[in-house]
Protein backbone atom coordinates (compact mmCIF):
# COMPACT_ATOMS: atom_id res chain seq x y z
CA UNK A 1 0.00 0.00 0.00
CA UNK A 2 2.93 2.34 0.68
CA UNK A 3 4.67 1.42 -2.57
CA UNK A 4 2.01 0.51 -5.12
CA UNK A 5 3.19 -1.09 -8.32
CA UNK A 6 1.39 -1.82 -11.55
CA UNK A 7 3.72 -4.66 -12.54
CA UNK A 8 3.41 -8.04 -10.81
CA UNK A 9 1.66 -6.53 -7.80
CA UNK A 10 0.82 -10.02 -6.55
CA UNK A 11 4.47 -11.10 -6.24
CA UNK A 12 6.46 -10.62 -3.05
CA UNK A 13 9.59 -10.10 -5.14
CA UNK A 14 8.20 -6.72 -6.21
CA UNK A 15 8.59 -5.45 -2.64
CA UNK A 16 11.80 -7.13 -1.47
CA UNK A 17 13.85 -3.93 -1.70
CA UNK A 18 11.39 -2.17 0.69
CA UNK A 19 11.77 -4.82 3.39
CA UNK A 20 14.30 -2.74 5.31
CA UNK A 21 11.74 0.03 5.88
CA UNK A 22 9.67 -2.21 8.15
CA UNK A 23 10.32 -2.28 11.88
CA UNK A 24 9.12 -5.73 12.97
CA UNK A 25 10.96 -5.83 16.28
CA UNK A 26 9.00 -8.04 18.69
CA UNK A 27 6.53 -9.04 15.97
CA UNK A 28 5.85 -12.69 15.22
CA UNK A 29 5.08 -13.82 11.68
CA UNK A 30 2.54 -14.51 10.42
CA UNK A 31 1.33 -11.55 12.44
CA UNK A 32 -1.74 -12.12 14.65
CA UNK A 33 -4.41 -9.43 14.93
CA UNK A 34 -3.43 -8.83 18.56
CA UNK A 35 0.02 -7.54 17.47
CA UNK A 36 -1.24 -5.19 14.75
CA UNK A 37 -1.47 -2.15 17.14
CA UNK A 38 2.19 -2.66 18.05
CA UNK A 39 3.14 -2.89 14.37
CA UNK A 40 1.23 0.35 13.73
CA UNK A 41 3.11 2.24 16.43
CA UNK A 42 6.50 1.04 15.20
CA UNK A 43 5.83 1.87 11.55
CA UNK A 44 3.55 4.94 11.73
CA UNK A 45 0.78 3.33 9.74
CA UNK A 46 -2.92 2.53 10.25
CA UNK A 47 -4.10 -1.01 9.50
CA UNK A 48 -7.74 -1.97 9.17
CA UNK A 49 -8.65 -5.66 9.09
CA UNK A 50 -11.84 -6.51 7.22
CA UNK A 51 -13.68 -9.73 7.93
CA UNK A 52 -15.64 -11.83 5.46
CA UNK A 53 -18.76 -13.89 6.11
CA UNK A 54 -19.30 -16.28 3.21
CA UNK A 55 -22.81 -17.12 4.43
CA UNK A 56 -24.06 -13.52 4.22
CA UNK A 57 -25.91 -12.75 0.99
CA UNK A 58 -26.06 -8.95 0.96
CA UNK A 59 -23.19 -7.63 3.09
CA UNK A 60 -20.47 -10.27 3.53
CA UNK A 61 -17.81 -7.75 4.64
CA UNK A 62 -17.58 -6.32 8.16
CA UNK A 63 -14.97 -4.35 10.18
CA UNK A 64 -13.05 -6.94 12.17
CA UNK A 65 -10.22 -4.88 13.67
CA UNK A 66 -10.20 -1.18 12.83
CA UNK A 67 -7.20 0.94 13.77
CA UNK A 68 -7.68 3.06 16.88
CA UNK A 69 -5.24 5.63 15.53
CA UNK A 70 -6.92 8.79 14.23
CA UNK A 71 -3.75 10.36 12.85
CA UNK A 72 -4.71 11.41 9.35
CA UNK A 73 -1.06 11.80 8.34
CA UNK A 74 -0.56 8.05 8.73
CA UNK A 75 -1.60 6.12 5.60
CA UNK A 76 -4.41 3.60 6.04
CA UNK A 77 -3.83 0.04 4.87
CA UNK A 78 -6.95 -2.08 4.44
CA UNK A 79 -6.50 -5.84 4.43
CA UNK A 80 -9.08 -8.60 4.02
CA UNK A 81 -8.74 -11.62 6.30
CA UNK A 82 -9.52 -14.88 4.51
CA UNK A 83 -10.08 -17.77 6.90
CA UNK A 84 -10.08 -21.44 6.02
CA UNK A 85 -10.39 -24.41 8.32
CA UNK A 86 -6.72 -24.50 9.28
CA UNK A 87 -5.18 -21.34 7.83
CA UNK A 88 -5.74 -17.59 7.60
CA UNK A 89 -4.41 -15.18 5.01
CA UNK A 90 -4.32 -11.39 4.64
CA UNK A 91 -5.17 -9.92 1.25
CA UNK A 92 -4.43 -6.28 0.42
CA UNK A 93 -7.50 -4.23 -0.44
CA UNK A 94 -6.44 -1.67 -3.04
CA UNK A 95 -9.77 0.15 -3.01
CA UNK A 96 -12.25 -0.04 -0.14
CA UNK A 97 -14.85 1.72 -2.30
CA UNK A 98 -14.55 -0.92 -5.00
CA UNK A 99 -14.72 -3.76 -2.48
CA UNK A 100 -17.89 -2.54 -0.76
CA UNK A 101 -19.65 -1.21 -3.87
CA UNK A 102 -22.65 -3.31 -4.85
CA UNK A 103 -25.63 -2.97 -7.14
CA UNK A 104 -25.35 0.02 -9.48
CA UNK A 105 -21.61 0.36 -10.10
CA UNK A 106 -22.17 3.50 -12.21
CA UNK A 107 -22.91 5.43 -9.03
CA UNK A 108 -19.64 6.22 -7.25
CA UNK A 109 -19.76 5.89 -3.48
CA UNK A 110 -17.22 6.67 -0.80
CA UNK A 111 -17.27 4.32 2.17
CA UNK A 112 -16.41 4.94 5.80
CA UNK A 113 -13.70 2.55 6.97
CA UNK A 114 -15.28 2.29 10.44
CA UNK A 115 -18.92 1.53 9.68
CA UNK A 116 -18.85 0.73 5.92
CA UNK A 117 -21.61 3.26 5.23
CA UNK A 118 -21.47 4.71 1.72
CA UNK A 119 -21.73 8.38 0.77
CA UNK A 120 -22.15 10.03 -2.61
CA UNK A 121 -19.38 12.58 -2.03
CA UNK A 122 -16.16 12.92 -0.07
CA UNK A 123 -17.60 16.05 1.59
CA UNK A 124 -20.44 14.05 3.15
CA UNK A 125 -17.96 11.37 4.20
CA UNK A 126 -15.79 13.94 5.99
CA UNK A 127 -18.84 15.35 7.77
CA UNK A 128 -19.70 11.84 8.94
CA UNK A 129 -16.30 11.07 10.49
CA UNK A 130 -16.64 13.07 13.77
CA UNK A 131 -19.91 11.39 14.71
CA UNK A 132 -18.66 7.95 13.68
CA UNK A 133 -15.60 8.26 15.93
CA UNK A 134 -17.91 8.48 18.95
CA UNK A 135 -18.85 4.82 18.53
CA UNK A 136 -17.02 1.55 18.14
CA UNK A 137 -16.50 0.27 14.59
CA UNK A 138 -19.59 -1.49 13.33
CA UNK A 139 -21.26 -2.49 10.08
CA UNK A 140 -24.87 -1.84 9.18
CA UNK A 141 -26.69 -5.07 8.37
CA UNK A 142 -29.98 -4.95 6.53
CA UNK A 143 -32.54 -7.78 6.61
CA UNK A 144 -32.20 -10.23 3.76
CA UNK A 145 -35.97 -10.60 3.39
CA UNK A 146 -37.74 -8.27 0.97
CA UNK A 147 -40.60 -7.65 3.40
CA UNK A 148 -40.91 -7.56 7.19
CA UNK A 149 -44.11 -8.42 9.02
CA UNK A 150 -45.12 -8.07 12.63
CA UNK A 151 -45.80 -11.56 13.98
CA UNK A 152 -45.51 -11.34 17.78
CA UNK A 153 -49.15 -10.55 18.43
CA UNK A 154 -48.91 -12.24 21.84
CA UNK A 155 -46.58 -9.43 22.95
CA UNK A 156 -49.09 -6.71 22.17
CA UNK A 157 -50.49 -4.76 25.11
CA UNK A 158 -53.98 -3.37 24.88
CA UNK A 159 -54.11 0.41 25.06
CA UNK A 160 -55.99 1.28 28.31
CA UNK A 161 -57.37 4.56 27.02
CA UNK A 162 -57.57 6.40 23.72
CA UNK A 163 -59.51 9.28 22.19
CA UNK A 164 -61.55 9.17 19.01
CA UNK A 165 -61.89 12.66 17.55
CA UNK A 166 -63.23 14.23 14.37
CA UNK A 167 -62.91 17.77 13.02
CA UNK A 168 -65.26 19.56 10.67
CA UNK A 169 -64.06 22.39 8.40
CA UNK A 170 -65.40 24.72 5.77
CA UNK A 171 -63.51 25.86 2.70
CA UNK A 172 -62.63 29.55 2.55
CA UNK A 173 -61.29 31.49 -0.39
CA UNK A 174 -57.77 32.88 0.06
CA UNK A 175 -57.50 36.50 -1.13
CA UNK A 176 -55.05 36.83 -4.00
CA UNK A 177 -52.51 39.63 -4.14
CA UNK A 178 -49.76 40.51 -6.57
CA UNK A 179 -47.25 38.91 -4.20
CA UNK A 180 -49.13 35.60 -3.89
CA UNK A 181 -49.83 35.27 -7.61
CA UNK A 182 -46.14 35.67 -8.44
CA UNK A 183 -45.14 32.73 -6.21
CA UNK A 184 -44.52 29.26 -7.62
CA UNK A 185 -47.12 27.75 -5.26
CA UNK A 186 -50.41 29.60 -4.85
CA UNK A 187 -52.82 29.07 -1.96
CA UNK A 188 -56.35 29.18 -3.37
CA UNK A 189 -58.42 27.59 -0.59
CA UNK A 190 -58.09 27.28 3.16
CA UNK A 191 -59.74 24.74 5.45
CA UNK A 192 -61.04 26.54 8.54
CA UNK A 193 -62.15 24.40 11.54
CA UNK A 194 -65.78 25.00 12.51
CA UNK A 195 -66.35 22.25 15.04
CA UNK A 196 -65.25 18.95 16.46
CA UNK A 197 -66.42 15.99 18.49
CA UNK A 198 -64.52 13.49 20.58
CA UNK A 199 -65.05 10.61 22.94
CA UNK A 200 -62.71 9.04 25.49
CA UNK A 201 -62.68 5.26 25.13
CA UNK A 202 -61.44 2.97 27.90
CA UNK A 203 -60.74 -0.75 27.58
CA UNK A 204 -63.00 -3.15 29.43
CA UNK A 205 -60.26 -3.86 31.95
CA UNK A 206 -60.14 -0.23 33.10
CA UNK A 207 -63.55 1.16 32.28
CA UNK A 208 -65.76 -0.78 34.68
CA UNK A 209 -69.05 1.07 34.76
CA UNK A 210 -67.50 4.27 33.41
CA UNK A 211 -68.76 5.50 30.06
CA UNK A 212 -67.56 8.90 28.84
CA UNK A 213 -69.96 11.23 27.11
CA UNK A 214 -69.57 12.41 23.54
CA UNK A 215 -68.20 15.95 23.56
CA UNK A 216 -69.39 18.21 20.73
CA UNK A 217 -68.08 21.71 20.11
CA UNK A 218 -69.31 24.17 17.51
CA UNK A 219 -67.68 27.41 16.47
CA UNK A 220 -69.13 30.36 18.38
CA UNK A 221 -67.66 32.87 15.95
CA UNK A 222 -64.40 33.54 17.78
CA UNK A 223 -62.38 31.29 15.44
CA UNK A 224 -60.74 29.40 18.32
CA UNK A 225 -61.95 25.90 17.52
CA UNK A 226 -58.45 24.36 17.38
CA UNK A 227 -57.34 26.19 20.51
CA UNK A 228 -60.42 24.93 22.36
CA UNK A 229 -59.63 21.32 21.36
CA UNK A 230 -56.05 21.55 22.60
Amino acid sequence: ARHPTSVHANRTTSYKHYEGEINDSGITWPIPISQIPKFERQNRVRINVIGYDDEAKLDPFYPLAISKSTASEHPAVNVLLIENKDTTHFVLVKSLNALLCRGNTRLTKYYCERCFHGFTSTTNLEKHHPSCLRFKPQAIKFPEDDYLFFKNYRKMVQCPVYIVADFECYVKEVPQTEETTSQATQKLKEHVPCGYAYKVVLSEEFSGDYDSELVVYRDSGDGKVADSFI
